[in-house]
């Protein structure tokens, strides 16, 4: 499980396996539903925040002094529909078009396969550049 506060790390998880969750085309299963609920509630009892069992956002009641929102955690409009990613989509609609202090809660089912193909995807990307 992994909060995913800007778009980078869900676009990258959403790339890599097709068992996250939450995501645009697909229902979470109740499995993994009751365990984001499970750590989203408890996190809310420690924190000053608010979850959200719904959407699986947490929204931070008070944002820390570091918490500065930049170009990597906030998405525009026009950004998103340029990308014409679904999960970019569902992840800037999901967490209120990118309002600071909220983080997705995220699960996800991954074994090494998934990962060496993933980073063989991300070096072949590098290499391009």
């Amino acid at each position: 499980m992994i909060p995913c506060v800007n778009y980078h790390t869900y676009a990258f998880l959403a790339e890599i396996t097709d068992k996250l969750y939450p995501r645009y085309n697909a229902e979470t299963p109740k499995w993994e539903k009751s365990i984001l609920n499970r750590f989203g509630e408890n996190i809310s009892k420690f924190n000053s925040a608010n979850y959200d069992p719904e959407s699986g956002v947490l929204f931070l009641s008070e944002l820390s002094p570091e918490f500065k929102p930049t170009w990597h955690t906030v998405m525009t409009d026009e950004e998103v529909k340029f990308s014409k990613n679904p999960h970019l989509d569902y992840f800037h609609q999901v967490r209120r078009k990118g309002t600071p202090g909220i983080a997705l809660f995220c699960i996800f089912h991954i074994d090494k396969r998934l990962l060496i193909n993933a980073l063989k995807k991300a070096s072949t990307k590098a290499l391009r550049l």
